[in-house]
């Protein structure tokens, strides 16, 4: 079973990041886990050189800062679970990712719409290296985020294709659901289908049917897998393009939380963001939650 002990929040105290480091607060509460606040200083104009390559800030500049920051994470000491709070200089995703590990982070909960987060038209650098290189979980939080943070994640929606990726996150759905107060699990497999609806007794609707039909039955088995107890679990099977149809559900079914894997078909190889991650991450109505195959 995995475990939520350790959840690394990354913040630039902007609006994003308060709402991320709530969502933070309320799953270690759920969770009884730590929290670490973490900020990253990225300047451009070092201030005192150090050696080659290595910089620090003026102490007074360094010290103002984290008085900032901590009371920024003042929520999360109320709540009693601030586990401690960091101040980094350096490469944004780089130091968040360091500090992860270092941390032996389960969880990194962090916003999308700050310095260096996300532009209209595209996934900043920030994001995407951490969706792509993170050993454990990513909770990304959009801008715009209404759900009520403080209790989450009502209704869960779980794509998978059936790969390892997708088991991963079917299981890491079935965690989340049974220690909070989820009480709807939405799994659902989208057929990717680029020829537009048809109807009739012809071979394309044909297929089109057939692949459904087999989605179905596998979500089926799914849904039977390991029974959760007061836990509606429903299967939902479509054909078209996942990225937007995944969205389109979550809106539709109200979902709370997304929950995804990040290397099966369609979604996060070694090399880049794929397509499927990369709309449903920045169209989601809700937060996103993607899972590692090793996570």
């Amino acid at each position: 079973m995995p475990a939520i002990t350790t959840i690394l929040c990354p913040v630039d105290r902007s609006p994003a990041a308060a709402r991320a480091l709530a969502y933070a607060t309320a799953l270690a509460r759920a969770h009884e886990a730590r929290v670490h606040v973490l900020e990253v200083i990225e300047y451009t104009v070092p201030a005192i050189p150090l050696g080659a390559g290595e910089f620090a800030l003026p102490d007074t500049l360094r010290a103002g800062t984290l008085d900032a920051l901590r009371h920024f994470a003042a929520p999360v000491a109320d709540a009693g679970v601030l586990e401690d709070v960091r101040l980094r200089e350096g490469g944004v995703a780089r130091e968040i990712l360091r500090d992860a590990e270092s941390a032996g982070a389960d969880l990194i909960v962090m916003g999308t719409h700050g310095r260096s987060g996300f532009e209209r038209l595209a996934l900043g650098s920030v994001t995407e290296k951490i969706l792509r290189k993170a050993t454990c979980p990513v909770l990304i939080v959009p801008p715009g985020d209404q759900h009520p943070a403080e209790r989450p994640f009502r209704t869960l929606l779980c794509p998978t294709d059936f790969s390892q990726a997708g088991d991963a996150a079917v299981a890491y759905a079935r965690f989340i659901a049974r220690l909070g107060d989820t009480t709807t699990l939405l799994l659902m497999n989208v057929v990717e289908w680029p020829f537009g609806h048809t109807s009739g007794d012809d071979a394309v609707t044909g297929l089109r049917l057939s692949l459904e039909a087999d989605a179905r039955d596998q979500l089926h088995r799914l849904t039977q897998a390991e029974p959760d107890s007061g836990l509606n679990i429903q299967a939902v099977a479509a054909s078209g393009n996942p990225g937007r149809d995944i969205v389109d559900a979550a809106r539709a079914r109200l979902a709370d939380l997304i929950v995804m894997g990040v290397t099966g078909r369609g979604a996060i190889d070694l090399a880049l963001l794929g397509s499927t991650t990369y709309r449903v991450v920045r169209h989601a109505p809700c937060p996103v939650l993607t899972v590692p195959q090793t996570g």
